[in-house]
C-alpha cells in the first residue's frame, strides 16, 4: 500500500525502501519513507548525500531522492554508479 501524498517518480525502480534528502530549515536531513521524523541531520547538501548513501547500501535494496530547495526531486545515483560513469568517461 502507497503512503498517503507519495508519489512515482520516472526513471526510478521501486525498491524495498526510499529514501529521502530533504532541505529543513537551513540544514539538510536524511529520512526513511516510512517515518516523517529525520534520521540525521546535516550542515550541507553532500553531507547528507553521503549518509542517505551509506545507508542506502546498509539496506540493501534502497532508493535515494534528493529534494531541492526548489521542490524539484531527483534519483541519487550511488557511489558505485557515479564511479563506473566516471571511468567510462575518462576512459574515452
Amino acid at each position: 500500500m502507497k503512503a498517503p501524498g507519495a508519489r512515482r517518480y520516472p526513471g526510478t525502480t521501486v525498491s524495498a525502501a526510499t529514501i529521502h534528502i530533504e532541505p529543513l530549515r537551513g540544514a539538510w536531513v536524511v529520512r526513511d519513507d516510512a517515518e516523517q521524523a529525520p534520521v540525521s541531520e546535516h550542515s550541507d547538501c553532500t553531507a547528507a548525500t553521503n549518509a542517505a548513501r551509506e545507508r542506502a547500501r546498509g539496506i540493501g535494496d534502497a532508493t535515494v531522492l534528493l529534494h531541492d530547495r526548489y521542490g524539484r526531486v531527483r534519483p541519487v545515483a550511488s557511489s558505485s554508479e557515479s564511479a563506473r560513469r566516471f571511468s567510462r568517461a575518462s576512459a574515452s
